[in-house]
């Protein structure tokens, strides 16, 4: 009798702890549905020190954010990092408070482009491939054109194509 309660309290045992393992099994199950939080790593944010740049790191800034892998407030002291010299007297102009928007904010109302639309698109009209320029470079320079005039709202993003083509034909 006493071998047979000790085989049952054992198999009670394992009859208990098969289902506290298919408990956790099933909310680890759960757990991973769950999205992805951001990262708490450092993100590797590119040095900003020369403002005829601006546009090229205001781009990678924004493509972190939109990627949502980093947490904003490590994203954000690593951009107020990331900036230096002349630059980063910018930053004095701000709030403590300020989030990273604001700071993209204000670097881009002190470096970015301040032409109007009209003033680009014009631009992108008489822009002609300079002799010592070759291909690749002139390509990139009037997309660049094209694509402040979107930012801007001069032109529609379904019209960038054709305004892309006519101006290779028309070289």
């Amino acid at each position: 009798m006493e071998t047979r309660s000790t085989i049952t309290s054992l198999d009670e045992a394992l009859e208990h702890e098969d289902i506290h393992h298919r408990h956790k099994h099933k909310r680890n199950a759960e757990r991973r549905v769950l999205p992805n939080p951001p990262l708490m790593m450092k993100p590797s944010v590119p040095k900003f020190s020369d403002p005829t740049q601006f546009r090229v790191w205001k781009i990678e800034i924004e493509s972190m954010i939109r990627s949502e892998i980093y947490q904003k407030d490590i994203l954000k002291q690593c951009v107020i990092n990331a900036i230096s010299g002349e630059s980063r007297k910018v930053l004095s102009t701000l709030k403590a408070t300020a989030n990273l928007e604001n700071i993209l904010s204000t670097m881009e109302s002190n470096f970015g482009d301040v032409k109007s639309g009209q003033s680009v698109m014009e631009e992108f009209y008489q822009a002609r491939q300079n002799k010592d320029e070759d291909i690749t470079s002139w390509g990139i320079r009037i997309e660049e054109m094209i694509q402040r005039a979107l930012e801007k709202g001069e032109i529609q993003e379904n019209k960038k194509d054709e305004l892309l083509k006519t101006k290779y034909w028309n070289i």
